[in-house]
């Protein structure tokens, strides 16, 4: 993997186990895996110490920006990490990544801050682009790691159109410390869940549509950092609080 940047409408569903099965029985002859079709993701968000980016976010604006680590194996092991700029404009998103070394991703979670000051250097592991939003973002907050979030994911294509995209969102879950163990993740769900994202340049294709709206599945909005900090962070500061009463 390398540089990527992407431009296109993500939507997304919340699918009970049931409607998952039941949903793409009616739909799999339109896909096939993706490259790497069955993977672990994780990823580290980055915010203020008032969670600003997030509560911004959940407020549904025009605009809005994210910035986070994501690698497709545990951060201990030595492989491939990623540092993402996500940028969401009227339903479109924008999403700027660049590939990090391992040695400079355990700086980052050494020093607590966002990132050393060598990554943001344009001349050496950031394009030009990528360092220039990292820096006008960095320069606006104060940005340090708030969650490391958890889930096994499937990809598809399309079977016709390989720009889109399908992905089904598992295991969700969550750690109170970045570097935690897996065995130490909490889940976001009291009943499983499944989260499914299409990816699509344009409009949804009309087969997937009428398929979408015969089995009543519809879009909605969810944001797993939102998530996990509406429904996890609040809910475990409450107890904290009460504890301390």
């Amino acid at each position: 993997m390398s540089d990527h940047s992407f431009t296109r409408k993500e939507i997304k569903y919340v699918l009970t186990p049931k409607k998952f099965h039941q949903l793409w029985w009616s739909m799999k002859e339109y896909f096939v895996p993706d490259t790497y079709s069955q993977y672990p993701v994780h990823t580290v968000y980055y915010d203020t110490l008032d969670h600003q980016l997030i509560r911004r976010s959940l407020e549904k604006p025009k605009y809005k920006e994210k910035l986070r680590l994501r690698s497709y194996q545990p951060f201990a092991d030595k492989g491939e990490s990623f540092i993402e700029i996500k940028k969401k404009y009227q339903g479109v998103v924008y999403k700027r990544r660049r590939l990090l070394d391992y040695h400079t991703l355990v700086g980052a979670f050494a020093s607590k801050a966002l990132i050393p000051e060598e990554i943001r250097d344009e001349n050496t592991y950031i394009s030009r682009q990528i360092g220039a939003e990292i820096r006008d973002l960095t320069a606006r907050y104060e940005l340090y790691p708030q969650v490391y979030l958890y889930y096994d994911r499937l990809a598809y294509v399309g079977q016709e159109d390989s720009e889109i995209r399908l992905t089904f969102d598992h295991n969700l879950s969550y750690g109170e410390t970045i570097l935690c163990d897996k065995e130490a993740l909490q889940p976001f769900f009291e009943k499983p869940l499944i989260i499914m994202e299409l990816k699509v340049p344009e409009a949804i294709p009309v087969p997937l549509a009428e398929i979408f709206s015969r089995h009543e599945i519809y879009p909605g909005s969810f944001s797993k950092y939102g998530y996990y900090y509406q429904n996890c962070y609040q809910k475990e500061k409450q107890v904290k609080g009460v504890r301390h009463a």
